[in-house]
């Protein structure tokens, strides 16, 4: 109780005394509010900056800024994760009070935990004093209970990972701005391709200066850089390599780190530097940098250090852990006008200090009961700094309940099943001797204030539970459908534009919209025999597709000349869009055909692009298709452009040598089944040897509304719901498999990604294989054998089965393959050799990075 009552009476005190700002700015009407930036990295260590001792890493800009202020040596985050110790920073209450104590999977209920619309954080604190406000990064404190949105919570502005799972890559497939997601079309999570997000984080930041430079305004500015992924753009890694570092080879899975994670790490804190130096500079280009707080700091402790870098300094313990390892941080504070360069202090303080230190800047008190003490005397070299009468933390993770508390020179660790450890930081700042034993009064003391200081939260008991997470396996449900098909749009083969028969003039388009070349008419009822578009769809939803893409042919006299606006092309988008609701998702697409006169060189198929190729134009070929893809738009901003190898042989495309590495990452299918079920398997293996990234898909290259009731071969994607941009998705990041089989369903995992992932060249693959058919009334229908192929098409791992589901968990060591893939075959009519001995399905493979 003696430390409550101390910390009410020293609350009281700050609560009453005009600010120090107030004092300062006294006669001073006219003079502009400082700006406020706060910069928090993401599980950086105290010691992973050049200021704090770092020897390997270098950080000029980071050390700049400290050399140019302040630094805290004994500054501490709201506890040792991320999620409580935001909540803590932006609210000014310390764990022992607040609403989020803990990640949300560590709920007693399992129920996600926001911050409560109640709550009042640090940014609806400076509106009230005229500061527009925004935050760009990560967020994290809106998981899902329906409350914390940051728009709601004081930030005019936010554009960053709404939750902490989100944050955890760093080429996300989307973003949120303010409240819209947004999708990141030329981003590939698994591939980690695209925009880096800490990228642009900093210039959605810069933006944000440049637009708020008459001030005042208040950026809280939350990398994700170094947490885990541990991934960063080559040109970051480049001042690290050749060092002779010890290596650190990284295993991807729920993370896709990069191969080496000690140059990895050292580029990502190196990045963020640059970010820091970045925004120094905008200030300085805008005149605003003399009357700019600018703080540096951390969430909490370092998680990836294995001790290579001595990323926690001279402490002990590291993220999830209340020693000094896991909670001290680095801190250091600009603001020329008023902060002296070169200062450092000792004073011990923490995240539920800056609400208050902020409000002082402002001018204004908070308006809510905290736990925080300004730190602005400190800041200002003024020696009446009001103190704590001690520090809280708690944390609840795998490890069971634990509580800390600082009290001057001492502190106090109460862990489960653990005897209570009491280290005098004066002397031992390291945490290396407990001297619990010889100062049983202390021990009393802090003991009883743990007890005294905490409040009761029925979510966060001090009690030992699992943890709700589920697996880190995102889910994906299997959706089957067409990938290429073919209305009365087009003309289709037998009326193609033949440049070698020199047909050049065009009759006009006629009401339905097909027209024709003069010396090749259309067969009296074909209209009639295609069907349009809109019949396609209706027909694939009536026979159990979840998906149907239709794809004309773009050099079809009807769709001449090339342009977006051209009534077939819009019609064509229309009436997809129409048959589009939730349980069916139809899709417009082309042909582009390439088989006229010698030397053809095959189809590409495009889905959802906002234009076509003009094929009809003077030499147009597959490597002009080529370019033009990686440049391709996707219609309507909605999901990316999907192109595919149509009808495929080991002579097309150039034998597949050929390859741009700007559509690499567009062309990402390749059919293996045609509607007449011919099995281009050999195109297939060809691609892959080529070094092409595709999966898999059965083409359905039917010209007619017949063929969508009775055609049984399937493509199926894994996709993570039935929408028109999850189909595309998964299309794009090559979940997919080919099946004469309406219904089976396949998936697999190697080293805990998905098929269609590349992995980072491991030796040894652990696959986790699942093929079912729900069709158990048909013996015919049992899975009979599933093959795992390697380059080249070699088996290397066979299993007999017989049942309607398997599931198989072979391990492979393998250092030089380039790609597994998996075929299944199925008990099939036991009076057809033929039959029986066709495989039933071809999945999508899994790349090994090499």
């Amino acid at each position: 109780m003696f430390f409550c009552k101390i910390l009410s009476l020293s609350l009281l005190i700050s609560g009453l005394n005009p600010s120090l700002a107030q004092k300062k700015s006294a006669g001073k009407s006219t003079a502009a509010k400082p700006n406020i930036i706060y910069i928090m990295a993401d599980d950086l260590g105290y010691g992973d900056v050049g200021f704090n001792g770092q020897q390997k890493i270098k950080t000029p800009n980071i050390d700049r800024l400290a050399g140019e202020g302040i630094i805290f040596n004994q500054h501490y985050a709201g506890t040792a994760v991320c999620g409580p110790s935001r909540a803590a920073l932006l609210t000014g209450v310390n764990t022992a009070h607040a609403h989020v104590r803990e990640l949300s999977a560590w709920t007693v209920s399992g129920k996600p935990v926001d911050l409560l619309d109640e709550e009042v954080t640090v940014a609806e604190e400076l509106k009230r004093a005229g500061y527009k406000t925004a935050i760009i990064g990560k967020w994290g404190l809106e998981e899902g209970a329906g409350t914390g949105a940051p728009n709601a919570q004081g930030y005019d502005y936010f554009y960053g990972y709404k939750t902490h799972t989100e944050a955890h890559h760093y080429y996300p497939e989307y973003i949120w701005e303010n409240g819209k997601k947004i999708t990141l079309e030329n981003n590939v999570t698994a591939e980690k391709k695209g925009n880096y997000s800490n990228d642009d984080f900093t210039s959605k930041a810069i933006r944000f200066i440049k637009d708020n430079k008459s001030g005042p305004f208040f950026l809280y500015l939350p990398y994700t850089v170094p947490h885990n992924e541990i991934t960063v753009p080559e040109d970051s890694k480049k001042p690290y390599l050749n060092q002779g570092w010890t290596a650190r080879p990284m295993t991807a899975g729920h993370y896709y780190h990069d191969a080496e994670g000690n140059t990895t790490y050292a580029g990502m804190v190196s990045r963020l530097d640059g970010y820091v130096g970045q925004i120094l500079q905008t200030l300085k280009d805008q005149g605003i940098d003399e009357n700019t707080v600018v703080i540096f700091t951390s969430d909490n402790g370092p998680g990836f250090d294995n001790g290579f870098f001595d990323s926690n300094g001279p402490f002990k313990g590291k993220k999830f852990t209340l020693y000094e390892g896991g909670i001290r941080v680095p801190f250091a504070a600009r603001w020329p006008a008023r902060i002296k360069a070169g200062s450092k202090t000792s004073h011990p303080s923490a995240f539920w200090d800056f609400l208050p230190t902020a409000c002082e800047i402002a001018g204004i008190k908070p308006s809510a009961k905290i736990d925080g003490v300004s730190y602005l005397p400190t800041l200002l070299g003024n020696a009446q700094q009001p103190k704590h009468d001690f520090l809280y933390w708690e944390i609840n993770e795998a490890q069971g309940p634990a509580q800390a508390i600082q009290a001057g020179e001492w502190k106090g660790l109460a862990q489960y099943n653990k005897a209570f450890e009491l280290y005098h930081l004066a002397t031992d700042p390291g945490e290396t001797t407990n001297v619990a034993g010889q100062n049983p009064a202390v021990v009393k003391r802090l003991k009883e204030t743990l007890i005294a200081t905490r409040t009761e939260n029925p979510e966060f008991p001090l009690t030992k539970r699992s943890s709700h997470y589920a697996s880190e396996k995102p889910v994906y449900h299997i959706y089957a459908g067409s990938t290429h098909a073919h209305t009365s749009y087009t003309e289709s083969h037998g009326s193609h534009l033949d440049k070698a028969k020199g047909a050049t003039k065009f009759m006009e388009v006629d009401s339905i919209g097909v027209s024709h070349a003069v010396n090749s008419p259309l067969k009296p009822d074909w209209q009639k025999h295609q069907g349009p578009p809109s019949e396609h769809f209706g027909l694939a939803k009536a026979n159990g597709y979840d998906f149907y893409i239709s794809t004309d042919h773009s050099q079809e006299a009807g769709f001449h000349p090339t342009s977006d606006k051209n009534a077939q092309w819009i019609s064509l988008h229309d009436q997809a869009s129409k048959a589009t609701d939730k349980n069916f998702v139809a899709l417009a697409g082309y042909e582009h055909s390439e088989n006229n006169g010698p030397g053809g060189r095959g189809h590409i198929n495009v889905i959802n692009s906002a234009a076509y190729l003009n094929a009809l134009e003077k030499d147009v070929d597959i490597k002009v298709a080529y370019k033009w893809l990686g440049n391709a738009k996707s219609y309507d901003n909605d999901g990316p452009v999907i192109a595919s190898f149509n009808h495929p042989d080991v002579k097309s495309y150039d034998s597949f040598q050929y390859r741009d590495e700007k559509v690499t990452d567009v062309i990402t299918l390749l059919e293996v089944i045609n509607s007449n079920k011919n099995i281009h398997y050999e195109g297939f293996l060809a691609a892959l040897n080529a070094g092409w990234k595709v999966s898999p898909v059965a083409g359905n290259d039917n010209h007619g509304t017949a063929a969508i009731s009775k055609q049984k071969s399937r493509t199926f994607v894994l996709a993570e719901s039935k929408s028109k941009r999850d189909i595309l998705n998964a299309m794009k990041n090559r979940r997919t498999y080919a099946s004469l089989d309406q219904n089976i369903q396949c998936q697999y995992w190697v080293n805990g990604q998905i098929m269609g992932s590349t992995l980072n060249k491991p030796d040894e693959f652990k696959f986790d294989i699942n093929i079912s058919d729900p069709d158990v009334a048909n013996p015919a229908n049992k899975i009979r054998k599933i093959e795992i192929l390697k380059d080249n098409g070699v088996v290397v791992e066979s299993l007999e089965a017989s049942a309607h589901s398997v599931k198989w968990e072979p391990v492979i060591k393998d250092s030089t393959s380039k790609y597994f893939f998996i075929r299944v075959f199925s008990a099939g009519d036991p009076g057809s050799a033929e039959n029986h001995a066709k495989p039933v399905a071809w999945l999508a493979p899994v790349w090994t990075g090499r």
